[in-house]
């Protein structure tokens, strides 16, 4: 019987949110290419002997509070533990904040296994470091990787210990558009956060003539099914783009970043799907060490009504938007899978990577070489 060398504990079972998705591709990623055992709670399902009195009329008492306040009312529900018995090399789990630690109190038995713990937490803003309560969530990691780089040297002061910066990553070989590209139909993609102003102008020519733009319609929230299906539909939305709207990290909410630039998730999506990307980048030190190839896209200021020049404009260089393209896809696959990040993690770890990330890497370097020799992307 082989025993696993990491103990990959996920909140997966507990959050079915969108915004989880990209974590949860992470989190799927690793257990393809490591040797992984889950530690995953769950919400309990309601067995037969509950009463069904008694949910009516709880389900009537959150129908009313929500039709006087319109607020989004649940009772929280049971959660089935998950248990650690047996040691490992290494705990690790990616999160979305650090108030999402809490999950880790229906994980028994997880730090005493464990050599050594890492996490990962996706967004921490400097403002938060005025928190010391929610700090001391990080008190059992030995390292924290954190996705605003700004936040890792005060953050490392403010707890004593290492803190790194993570870059989002992607599994590029599903938003990579090779051996076999689909046609580039939808004009410019945005999903998520956007300027009404720019969206605007967007909208109204669509309705002028033909020209498609792809944006969000609605606020949505869970999975109907689960986030592998969601991740290739975005993958197939931005394969299928010319343009993809990408800005900084919340633009628009500056009481809420305090004015730190970052970066997230839709610059890496972009890139690795080949398309253009359409928007403006954090002024920082960071984001050029990601993206330092000649061209990954066209300046697009935030809420600019002249998003219909910018693109015109570029797209008359047709030669240039297909090697942005190229270069894009290429310098993806190249350094932005997550078995790269995943490889940093093992690093340190103190551990090798296995015989499964080296096939995968080699497998993504040969995609990448095909790149510039491909009839399109």
């Amino acid at each position: 019987m082989t025993t696993s060398r990491v103990l990959l504990a996920s909140h997966r079972g507990l959050y079915g949110h969108i915004s989880r998705a990209s974590s949860y591709e992470f989190e799927g990623l690793i257990e393809e290419i490591d040797d992984v055992d889950l530690a995953v709670p769950r919400t309990e399902k309601k067995g037969a002997g509950s009463s069904k009195t008694k949910e009516v009329v709880q389900k009537r008492a959150l129908d009313f509070i929500q039709r006087r306040t319109g607020a989004d009312v649940k009772l929280p529900e049971p959660i089935a533990k998950a248990k650690v018995s047996q040691q490992y090399d290494l705990f690790f789990t990616t999160v979305l904040s650090c108030g999402d630690l809490t999950y880790l109190q229906h994980v028994d038995g997880w730090r005493e296994n464990c050599r050594v713990a890492i996490v990962w937490i996706e967004e921490f803003w400097l403002l938060l470091l005025k928190h010391r309560k929610m700090l001391s969530l990080l008190e059992p990691f030995d390292h924290v990787i954190v996705g605003a780089a700004g936040t890792a040297p005060e953050l490392a002061k403010a707890i004593g210990k290492p803190v790194h910066h993570g870059a989002p990553g992607v599994d590029t070989k599903v938003f990579c558009p090779l051996p076999n590209p689909p046609g580039r139909t939808i004009d410019v993609y945005s999903m998520g956060r956007r300027s009404e102003d720019t969206h605007r102008v967007l909208l109204e020519r669509t309705r002028t003539s033909n020209f498609f733009y792809l944006h969000d319609t609605v606020k949505l929230r869970d999975f109907i099914n689960d986030y592998a299906e969601h991740r290739t539909l975005v993958s197939n939305f931005a394969k299928r783009s010319k343009f993809f709207i990408t800005y900084k990290s919340k633009p628009n909410q500056q009481g809420h970043t305090g004015g730190q630039e970052e970066f997230g998730q839709r610059f890496f999506e972009a890139s690795a799907a080949g398309a253009v990307l359409l928007g403006e980048p954090p002024r920082n030190d960071t984001f050029p060490e990601y993206f330092d190839w000649e061209k990954t896209g066209v300046t697009c200021p935030w809420g600019s009504t002249d998003v219909n020049d910018i693109i015109d404009e570029a797209s008359k260089d047709e030669a240039r938007m297909m090697q942005i393209r190229r270069d894009n896809v290429e310098n993806a696959l190249r350094r932005h899978d997550w078995v790269y990040r995943w490889e940093r993690v093992l690093q340190l770890a103190g551990l090798e990577p296995t015989d499964a990330m080296n096939a995968r890497k080699a497998e993504l370097t040969a995609r990448a070489d095909t790149v510039q020799s491909a009839a399109t992307v």
